[in-house]
């Protein structure tokens, strides 16, 4: 891929402000963003625990990838519990 000096502005004449998108959500809706958002990081600290070997860090990024996953189960009313359907 080669540089286009016209895509900066390209990109720029696109994007929605930041302030039109955080205007545009509901509380539920960036509930869930905020989770999404949370799940993608600890995946790739996670990743990287593994990656590691530091198996202290592994618990701490798989506690910390639950958190974010539980968040969107309550966000989506889903009941991870066992038993539950």
């Amino acid at each position: 891929m080669s540089y286009n000096p016209q895509y900066p502005a390209f990109v720029a004449g696109r994007c929605k402000e930041g302030a039109h998108i955080k205007n545009s959500l509901t509380a539920d809706q960036a509930h869930m963003l905020h989770m999404v958002l949370g799940v993608a990081g600890e995946v790739g600290e996670l990743i990287q625990a593994v990656h590691n070997e530091d198996e202290r860090n592994v618990k701490e990024e798989a506690g910390d990838l639950y958190f974010f996953l539980q968040g969107i189960a309550n966000g989506a009313h889903l009941d991870f519990a066992p038993g539950s359907s």
